[in-house]
């Protein structure tokens, strides 16, 4: 086979290995529904988080003062990736890949007017990263970003659509072809938010139950995540009045890299997570490699 540009061997790509052990049906899952579009699932969760909100004000008077659920997100869905490696898969090309590394891309808004812009962020973490080690990377690019005109997706849009409308979007079909080839200039890779692990929407500035996020047909994004406000609920334990919280997320799914039994023991795990954040303050006791 054919070496493509910057991989690490036949057929690898510069983001990705290609997984040559998948069972037929797996290999061939990408032949049946090719464009991205048709491969998603849908499906939402309500998570009870009143562990998290103990936790979270617990380290704001630690000093981590900006502590927040999306950092607590960010860390569980990485410790989740660590034990299930599939959940970090991409298709490319028709093909399977297991992803090399972990990006995370974070929607933002730049403001809380109702027509604020909002601005993709992309942050690279290991999978053996902390809560802390995520609330440092998180936080510093979130400053950079407050600092300058544009980030990395600006810098993107810019290189990919400066152009007449037409020679526009000749470009874009020209770089998704190369994508799908594995040969994207490393540039436009290492800039692009389409090119990530998972893309989290933060709604909860909102207001609202999180809406699922649409699918990019130019990228590599397996996973969509939106995130809405949390609600508050009361219960009676024990003669007192308790109060809980619960936040909905909802999931856009690439079903084409893993089964939905393999989604849901991720959900599983993350719902275990959130039940004791103290879990992500220490790295995880061993990070699972995917099948090759």
């Amino acid at each position: 086979m054919a070496k493509g540009f910057g991989s690490q061997g036949g057929s690898d790509r510069r983001d990705g290995r290609l997984l040559r052990t998948l069972d037929s049906f797996a290999r061939y899952f990408p032949f049946f529904m090719p464009s991205r579009g048709e491969s998603f699932d849908f499906y939402e969760e309500c998570f009870d988080i009143t562990p998290c909100s103990a936790w979270i004000k617990a380290q704001r008077s630690k000093g981590y003062s900006s502590m927040s659920f999306l950092h607590l997100l960010i860390a569980a869905y990485i410790r989740v990736i660590s034990a299930l490696p599939g959940l970090n898969r991409f298709v490319a090309g028709r093909r399977v890949y297991a992803r090399n590394g972990i990006d995370v891309t974070v929607v933002v808004r730049r403001g809380n007017e109702i027509d604020a812009p909002t601005a993709p962020v992309k942050v690279s973490f290991e999978p053996s990263d902390t809560v802390y080690e995520v609330y440092s990377k998180l936080n510093d690019k979130l400053e950079s970003l407050r600092e300058e005109d544009g980030n990395d997706a600006t810098l993107f849009a810019v290189k990919t659509g400066s152009s007449a409308r037409l020679l526009a979007g000749l470009y874009l079909r020209f770089l998704a072809f190369l994508d799908r080839l594995g040969f994207l200039p490393q540039r436009l890779e290492r800039l692009s938010p389409l090119h990530s692990s998972v893309m989290i929407s933060d709604m909860r500035c909102m207001g609202i139950t999180p809406m699922h996020h649409h699918v990019h047909e130019l990228g590599s994004i397996p996973v969509y995540i939106s995130c809405g406000a949390a609600q508050r609920t009361e219960e009676k334990q024990e003669g007192k009045t308790v109060e809980r919280r619960f936040i909905e997320l909802r999931f856009s799914l690439d079903s084409r890299t893993v089964s939905p039994s393999y989604y849901a023991a991720g959900f599983k795990l993350l719902g275990e997570l959130f039940a004791d954040p103290g879990l992500l303050e220490v790295p995880p006791v061993r990070v699972h490699d995917d099948i090759y």
